[in-house]
């Protein structure tokens, strides 16, 4: 990493002035750790980031709509209001400052709005009953994948985890399921999670005294009007109590776009099956497993934020179904989408026999149907689990890629400000924490104003000031072998982070960069004879050049007619963008015609 740093220092350095640290105009906002949220109707938690000082640190915390006062300052970065009205909104920012100077040391937090829950039995159930039990806890779970393993039973059922000495019994089941599994190189490791597993948490939810799964029985009383709100622990457990517990965890997201919990409603059973629905928008799923094996378990949780549908044969000897990620309604080789994975010596469609048992290539049949839809392996997971430890290469790619819907790779990029302004020039720090992959095979590059300045290093230092404008990019790809690029069907995950400075000051002497491309269109023959020369004045030599085409040289040759256009950088990161379209100016037509 040192090695990494001292190289970016180097090439950033424009031999303007020494390396005394940057300042930006402003502050930095203080982060959330836990945005405010709230379980019940009457109390909202939240939490806001470690900041530390030699003379100490003291936090605030302050409602800023609505009426709930503040903390006043406090050591503790955790606060609690309690005493708040039912189903009404409250805004909370969080201060932090040195103790005894009071001296701010970061701009108050984005402010968070949230709504206290509506006043039932569930504000009992959530305080009171459950116990929500971290069984691999890597992160915010607004940038998790959750994974919430809940007890269910059912009536006459042998040994049901009902009673509160069945806890240690739960747990111990919950953990025989998570732990092999998202163990990298594990001997029941089921990829990718193994692979992904920093990209989850997982939790047992215990509820001794949850009523049977019964959701007809529930739904009977109800429309017969043989139950009051409050003769919850009378009835029988239903979809509504399970989701309703999982908002008053989970939600609502706070950071847009990434998220994810699924419920995982499990009997006391060696068996499998089961059923899963979701709702993508929401970013929820759930799941009732007969069971507490391993395969069951990942074939009804990839149902869900994973949207794998089931790959076996069921009812419908004929029929057209829908295809999914991980089936498909075509047979021509060059379109199959997962056409990277087949070897060219395999035939498509691929026979049922030994030969090719594990073998990726089109076999018919899936999604319940027999004929007419394709699936890339004979066994999976997502087919008959019973068959297959793990899922199929193909839902493993899917599973992967989707995995980066819902986690954004990069966290906690500082500076926290996307736009900054330069107060003092100097030497200015940039930096992220990742969410890796095991092994990490995410690909790491730094640009400064569009020219390479790092690879592999998760933080860099750069030298402000010669110039107006400076642009910071630091791009994550995932470059795994769990996924074959075959674009559109599967791409390398992807992640940026962007900063753009604004110095209003430039302590450069250098004039402005201008280049304007000379070029020469291709002949009429067919021949790509056609170049472009870029004329470059101004700015700071030496220059650097990133053509459209890739070409890094002053002048591209070899040209057909299209639209070229190049980026020039300077020493000090000073650019210039500038575009040429070249055209064949005619077209030679040749008479074969014989002549007399």
């Amino acid at each position: 990493m040192m090695e990494n740093l001292c190289c970016i220092m180097m090439l950033a350095i424009s031999g303007a002035f020494c390396a005394e640290e940057a300042v930006f105009d402003g502050l930095d906002p203080l982060q959330w750790k836990q945005e405010p949220h709230a379980r019940s109707s009457h109390a909202i938690s939240m939490e806001a980031e470690v900041v530390t000082a030699e003379s100490g640190i003291e936090y605030n915390f302050i409602c800023v709509s609505g009426d709930a006062g503040e903390s006043g300052w406090q050591e503790d970065n955790s606060y609690q209001v309690n005493g708040l009205s039912p189903e009404t909104e409250y805004g909370f920012v969080a201060k932090v400052r040195e103790k005894g100077s009071h001296r701010e040391l970061l701009a108050p937090s984005r402010p968070i709005t949230v709504k206290t829950r509506k006043a039932d039995y569930f504000d009992r159930i959530v305080s009171e009953e459950i116990e929500l039990i971290p069984i691999m806890e890597n992160g915010d779970k607004d940038n998790r994948i959750s994974i919430v393993v809940v007890n269910r039973w059912v009536k006459n059922e042998r040994n049901p985890y009902n009673k509160p000495e069945m806890r240690e019994a739960f747990l111990k089941d919950v953990r025989d399921v998570i732990e092999p599994a998202f163990d990298p190189g594990g001997e029941k490791a089921v990829e990718p999670f193994a692979s992904q597993r920093n990209f989850y948490n997982a939790y047992a939810l215990w509820w001794p005294n949850i009523p049977p799964w019964d959701p007809e029985e529930y739904d009977r009383r109800r429309e017969a009007g043989e139950f009051e709100a409050g003769d919850f622990d009378e009835i029988a457990a239903h979809y509504t109590s399970y989701n309703e517990v999982r908002a008053r965890l989970f939600l609502p997201w706070h950071i847009e776009g990434v998220g994810w919990v699924t419920h995982m409603a499990m009997l006391n059973s060696r068996g499998g099956g089961g059923g899963a629905g979701r709702i993508l928008q929401e970013r929820v799923g759930d799941a009732m497993i007969v069971g507490n094996e391993i395969q069951g378990f990942f074939h009804e949780f990839s149902h869900t934020a994973m949207s794998l549908p089931d790959k076996y044969i069921g009812w419908g000897l004929f029929g057209r179904a829908d295809e999914s990620g991980n089936t498909t309604l075509v047979f021509q080789r060059e379109k199959i989408k997962w056409s990277a994975w087949i070897d060219p010596e395999t035939p498509v469609p691929t026979p049922y026999n030994r030969k090719y048992l594990n073998t990726i290539g089109l076999f018919e049949g899936g999604n319940h149907r027999a004929a007419y839809i394709f699936r890339a392996t004979p066994i999976c997971i997502m087919g008959v689990s019973q068959f297959s430890e793990t899922l199929c290469p193909l839902c493993i790619q899917s599973a992967a890629q989707r995995a980066y819907l819902y986690v954004n790779p990069i966290e906690n990029p500082k500076p926290v400000r996307e736009e900054l302004i330069l107060k003092t020039p100097g030497r200015a720090r940039f930096s992220i924490n990742r969410v890796r992959p095991v092994p990490d095979t995410q690909k790491v590059e730094w640009r400064l104003n569009g020219v390479v300045i790092a690879k592999d290093a998760d933080a860099v230092e750069v030298d402000l000031g010669a110039i107006a404008e400076y642009e910071v990019l630091c791009s994550v790809v995932d470059k795994t072998e769990l996924i074959r690029p075959n674009p559109p069907f599967a791409e390398y995950p992807r992640a940026e982070r962007r900063w753009r400075i604004t110095n209003p000051e430039p302590i450069s002497a250098a004039e402005s960069l201008n280049v304007i491309l000379d070029g020469k269109n291709p002949g009429c023959k067919g021949i790509n004879d056609g170049t472009i020369a870029a004329l470059v004045s101004g700015g700071k030599p030496p220059y650097t050049y990133l053509w459209s085409n890739g070409s890094m040289e002053n002048e591209i040759k070899d040209l057909d007619a299209g639209a070229y256009s190049v980026r020039v950088i300077d020493s000090e990161f000073r650019y210039a963008r500038a575009e040429r379209v070249l055209e064949r100016p005619c077209t030679l037509v040749i008479d074969a015609r014989s002549q007399a």
